[in-house]
């Protein structure tokens, strides 16, 4: 039902404008681990702000001081009745998207921590169209990537009560034709297709025993309409991530590649340009995070590993190269998956899934090197490397679904049995 989803070599710069020192590589690491601990559990999500780090996981908001790297200490544990989708820190206010991926109407939780030790949530009566994936605030101005609406910006000047400015759609209008055939499918002969849904997605492990529980869950109005989309348009565009720099909201849309919006006018979002991907196969190149540097996009792409992008010309946008990671980029057979990146400096940092943290110098934004590769998190244990943050010199992590058998535990195994945990781990870059 949805996609739910460095070794080191040449002589560079290493902030220069930051620091104005010049840093060898060819070291046995970059970072080096100070942190790591199962005992929060699954992480999703996290961001960090003087010395606080923000994580939310399934149903619960955890707020960590992390004064001493070396042993971060428990400041609070919010449960939610919502799963906890996406965080962002602006101010004093924390930004939380909160649904599910499979329903629509989603949510805004902002909290107050200007207090870190006692953050209160400001309540709001804001209903999203769908399941808030990515949020950047820019002037008290929200940016939300809402996964099968598009880009929702919404005003929080007030707090208590945001207002949706405007909402740039990536999604093609419905055909009620092909909607109604299939809903009526559904009606008359639920059995036929429940047997015609698990047949055409057996690859995602779903069986007609299997659809009971998800028609339970989601509802069968959303399955439709779901496979409606699939059936008319081949796949259905979802935003996962978004940036924002100086006019233009650059967004993450899957398959659909990376859209480029006006946002100088918030209400009236105009999209600028597009760019997608496939490979000699056809196959589709599945955009996620979006990470800038100077007239540069670093795109992570799902099961390939990352494309370079010039974005001088929002209008024009063009593949300047791409950086592959796995040799075998089929999605379930990709030895990880490309989820987010975060640019410092001339540093690109990036989560890949199952096969840990990707590190690359970017001096030279049209030739990225690869300076380390952390480690496989799921056959070190920790789990699937998902959250990311940075905060240099420290490089924060978040991880979920330890597999019971972590020799079993890989994208290209979707029986392996997994357990509700995870972990978090700080990393510090070496001098």
């Amino acid at each position: 039902m949805q996609k739910l989803f460095l070794s080191l070599f040449v002589c560079f710069v290493i902030f220069s404008l930051l620091f104005g020192c010049s840093q060898p590589l060819g070291r046995d690491n970059f970072v080096e681990s100070v942190y790591f601990s199962s005992d929060v559990g699954l992480i999703t999500t996290l961001a960090v702000k003087d010395n606080y780090a923000y994580l939310t996981g399934a149903k619960a908001l955890i707020v960590l001081d992390v004064s001493d790297k070396t042993n971060p200490i428990l400041v609070s544990l919010i449960p939610s009745e919502r799963h906890l989708i996406d965080t962002y820190v602006s101010d004093n206010y924390l930004y939380v998207g909160v649904g599910n991926l499979k329903f629509p109407n989603g949510g805004l939780k902002i909290f107050d921590i200007s207090n870190p030790k006692e953050i209160k949530e400001i309540p709001n009566n804001l209903v999203l169209p769908e399941t808030p994936v990515g949020i950047i605030v820019r002037d008290k101005i929200a940016y939300i990537g809402d996964y099968a609406s598009g880009m929702v910006i919404v005003d929080v000047n007030n707090p208590n009560e945001p207002k949706i400015l405007s909402n740039y759609t990536i999604a093609p209008p419905l055909d009620q034709n092909k909607y109604n055939e299939i809903l009526n499918k559904a009606k008359t002969d639920y059995g036929g297709f429940k047997t015609d849904f698990a047949k055409k997605y057996s690859h995602l492990n779903i069986t007609p025993e299997k659809m009971d529980a998800i028609v339970q869950e989601v509802g069968l109005d959303y399955i439709v309409k779901y496979l409606t989309i699939l059936e008319t348009n081949g796949s259905e565009p979802h935003t996962w991530w978004l940036t924002v720099k100086n006019n233009y909201a650059y967004i993450s849309a899957d398959a659909d590649g990376m859209h480029i919006v006006d946002i100088s006018d918030p209400i009236n979002p105009k999209k600028v340009g597009q760019i997608s991907k496939r490979g000699p196969n056809g196959e589709e190149y599945f955009f996620n995070s979006i990470a800038l540097s100077g007239n540069y996009a670093f795109v992570a792409v799902d099961s390939h590993g990352m494309l370079v992008i010039d974005v001088s010309d929002p209008a024009n946008p063009k593949e300047v190269k791409e950086v592959p990671a796995w040799s075998d980029t089929r999605w379930l057979k990709s030895g990880g998956h490309m989820v987010l990146s975060q640019v410092r400096g001339n540093i690109l940092y990036l989560s890949a899934t199952e096969d840990g943290l990707y590190i690359y110098d970017i001096n030279n934004p049209t030739d990225p090197k690869l300076i380390q590769k952390v480690d496989k998190s799921v056959e070190k244990g920790k789990g699937t490397n998902w959250a990311l943050a940075v905060d240099e010199p420290y490089i924060y992590t978040g991880y979920f679904d330890i597999c019971a058998n972590v020799n079993k535990c890989s994208s290209a195994n979707p029986d392996a049995q997994y357990k509700p945990t995870g972990g978090f781990e700080i990393f510090k870059r070496i001098e």
